[in-house]
């Protein structure tokens, strides 16, 4: 992968902010850590939609116990 300077294109007032507020020397820092978190997200946000994708594959596969009445545990009474 080539490299090219992205210099021109970056918002320079929001560069300085995060510069300021995570207390990084350079921009270079600044895009790194932009760049580590991001990653971070988006791995985060994919395993999540994979997790989702694998409780949808279970939804209806349940075997219910043949004895199992739903209207009657809704007339079910706790004591205590």
């Amino acid at each position: 992968m080539t490299t090219s300077p992205v210099n021109n294109e970056l918002d320079n007032e929001l560069c300085e902010k995060a510069r300021q507020l995570g207390k990084h020397t350079t921009q270079a820092e600044v895009i790194h850590k932009a760049l580590e978190v991001y990653v971070y997200y988006l791995q985060k946000r994919a395993n999540i939609v994979s997790q989702q994708l694998a409780i949808l594959d279970e939804f209806g596969q349940i075997d219910y116990d043949d004895d199992y009445d739903y209207k009657k545990l809704r007339n079910f009474k706790r004591t205590g």
